[in-house]
C-alpha cells in the first residue's frame, strides 16, 4: 500500500497520509549497502502513478493536491498481513516528471525519490559538533 502526506515535509514529524494505492503501478527502491565493505548510501527508490487527470501534475490547478505535489513530498509503502502493519519504506520526492502521455486520454508520472540521508548527507555540522 502506498501513502503520500501532501502539504507536508521532511521535518514535519505528523504528516497527514493520504492513500495513493489506487494510482499506483509500479514501485522500485534500495538502500544500505551492497556489502560490509560498501559505505551507506542514500535510498532511492521510484514510484510509478496512473494520473489521467494529472491530479499528480504539479502545474495542474484543479487537482485537489495542487500546491501540495512538490519535491520533498513524503511517501511511504507498507504491508498490512492481518491486523500487523508492516513498515517497508519511507522517503521524499526528488522529481515528478510525466512519463506517458496518450492523446489527453491516460497518462503516468513517475515520482523519483530518495530517503532521509540524502537531506543528511547535504547538511552542515555547526561548530566543531564532531
Amino acid at each position: 500500500m502506498f501513502e503520500a502526506a501532501f502539504g507536508y515535509g521532511l521535518t514535519d514529524n505528523a504528516p497527514v497520509w493520504t492513500g495513493i494505492s489506487a494510482a499506483a503501478r509500479a514501485a522500485e527502491w534500495q538502500h544500505g549497502r551492497q556489502n560490509e565493505l560498501n559505505q551507506t548510501q542514500a535510498g532511492t527508490g521510484s514510484l510509478l502513478l496512473k494520473d489521467p487527470d494529472g491530479d499528480f501534475d504539479p502545474r495542474n490547478t484543479a487537482s485537489p493536491y495542487y500546491g501540495n505535489v512538490k519535491p520533498g513530498l513524503p511517501l511511504r509503502a507498507y504491508i498490512a498481513v492481518g491486523s500487523t502493519i508492516y513498515p517497508l519504506v519511507w522517503m521524499f520526492a526528488d522529481r515528478l516528471p510525466r512519463t506517458l502521455s496518450v492523446a489527453g486520454t491516460y497518462a503516468e508520472r513517475q515520482i523519483d525519490m530518495t530517503d532521509g540521508y540524502a537531506a543528511l548527507a547535504q547538511a552542515g555540522l555547526a561548530g566543531a559538533t564532531y
